[in-house]
């Protein structure tokens, strides 16, 4: 069957995008191994209760609440400063937000600290992009604070060069044009098109996020 060049094009990208998807968790599922030394590489940054929030009575149903949407940035720069758009900016963690399923399932002293929103209503939602179902999030941001402590590599992955130089390939052709097309499919504007204002700076984010793998992937190995 003879298809539209612009269906062609779109079944192309779908397809490289599963295949992306298959590759990057055979990548990161591979057997890990142990270093015998660990490594002190950067830093990382997370969230941390206050020192008068450790002090409460339900400290620990806070602390074990925390662990859920908890997140964590990496730096080779303990200040966390990167560069965009001209402009020294710091790179921090945010807090999570769960859908309705993984709320449900959250132990039960952990569930009244979190806040249901209002789909269409909700700026942290909009700002994901996730217009339809509901989400859950952390009541009180001002429990916590950041903490930073040194990083350490304690295991590596051996590489799969033939895995990786098919990764290196598919990404190729999805940064020249790829992600736009499969944006659009799903019915959503490419973040890097021109429109967003946040564009570089959202690329210069996710160039230092991925520094380090680069970086240890020309060595052959796979470090975390």
């Amino acid at each position: 069957m003879n298809l539209h060049p612009k269906e062609r094009k779109q079944k192309h990208y779908i397809a490289l995008q599963k295949e992306f998807n298959h590759r990057s968790r055979m990548k990161w599922n591979a057997t890990s191994v142990p270093l015998k030394k660990p490594i002190r590489y950067g830093w990382k940054k997370f969230f941390s209760l206050r020192a008068d929030i450790s002090n409460r009575p339900d400290a620990s149903s806070i602390r074990l609440a925390l662990s859920y949407i908890n997140n964590t940035v990496y730096s080779r720069n303990a200040d966390f400063h990167y560069r965009a758009r001209k402009q020294t900016k710091v790179k921090n963690p945010s807090l999570r937000s769960l859908s309705v399923k993984e709320w449900e399932d959250l132990p039960s002293q952990c569930k009244k600290y979190f806040v249901r929103c209002t789909p269409g209503l909700c700026n942290d939602c909009h700002k994901q992009k996730i217009k339809s179902e509901p989400r859950y999030h952390w009541r009180n941001i001002y429990w916590f604070v950041y903490k930073v402590e040194p990083h350490y590599l304690t295991h590596y992955r051996e590489v799969d060069s033939e895995n990786e130089s098919r990764l290196n390939k598919i990404m190729n052709q999805l940064d020249r044009g790829g992600w736009a097309v499969l944006s659009k499919i799903k019915g959503r504007r490419y973040r890097w098109e021109p429109g967003y204002d946040d564009s570089i700076i959202f690329l210069r984010q996710k160039i230092a996020e991925d520094e380090m793998i680069r970086e240890l992937n020309a060595t052959k190995f796979n470090l975390y």
